[in-house]
């Protein structure tokens, strides 16, 4: 009875294996590094993330890829071809555009392929995103005002560790009811070489009752 147990236990992880791990004898569409990590990116890196991945078809069949589709909007993926020749290879090309995102990303590239056994194919490319500037604090929230009251807060702009110099070369507001001047630089208590530089927005509330929102955009000599 022992030996019987043990043997069936024995059996359990090779039944197992084909349907958690697939190598080049598996056959169907192979991707030997599936995930790529950009590591951290300034914003301007970050507009264009571009990796290629290596496909290659180990069956003994020719091999169509029928669709593809990625978890999030701003990345488009992209093959060489679309149908691949037993033991040839193809190149999927996906480019993703981070720039107006920060922190961590990672987004998963779905292949559909009509491969009977081993249909579909993922591909992942990650990254943390880490802006070249920051403003703190966003949004300003300057509360409950009456008609004709006035209302200023601070507010910082500085570099991120991305970047090391800068320079403001405008600030923008379409709104009249709000005005913003900038005030004596303060120096970044982390770096000796990095500025943060402090801004005063003041914000008139306007006669009628409503609830009001603007934006303030800072131009600066960072591409």
């Amino acid at each position: 009875m022992n030996r019987g147990r043990m043997g069936l236990f024995m059996l359990l992880p090779l039944l197992a294996c084909p349907s958690c791990s697939r190598g080049p004898v598996d056959g169907g569409l192979i991707c030997s590094s599936p995930q790529f990590n950009f590591g951290t990116l300034g914003t301007a890196a970050a507009k264009d993330c571009i990796h290629q991945f290596i496909l290659v078809n180990t069956s003994k069949s020719p091999i169509t890829i029928t669709g593809n589709q990625a978890t999030v909007g701003c990345t488009a993926a992209t093959m060489d071809k679309n149908v691949i020749a037993p033991g040839a290879s193809a190149v999927l090309t996906v480019k993703a555009d981070w720039s107006a995102t920060r922190g961590d990303q990672q987004v998963h590239v779905l292949l559909t392929t009509d491969d009977k056994q081993f249909p579909n194919v993922t591909i992942v490319i990650s990254g943390q995103i880490d802006p070249d500037l920051f403003v703190s604090p966003i949004p300003v929230q300057l509360g409950v005002m009456h008609a004709g009251q006035e209302a200023s807060q601070e507010v910082r702009l500085g570099p991120s560790s991305m970047v090391s110099s800068f320079a403001v070369t405008g600030v923008k507001c379409t709104d009249s009811n709000l005005s913003i001047k900038a005030l004596p630089p303060l120096t970044n208590v982390s770096s000796t070489t990095n500025l943060v530089l402090p801004y005063l927005v003041s914000v008139k509330a306007p006669n009628q009752k409503e609830d009001d929102q603007t934006s303030v955009v800072f131009t600066t000599s960072l591409p």
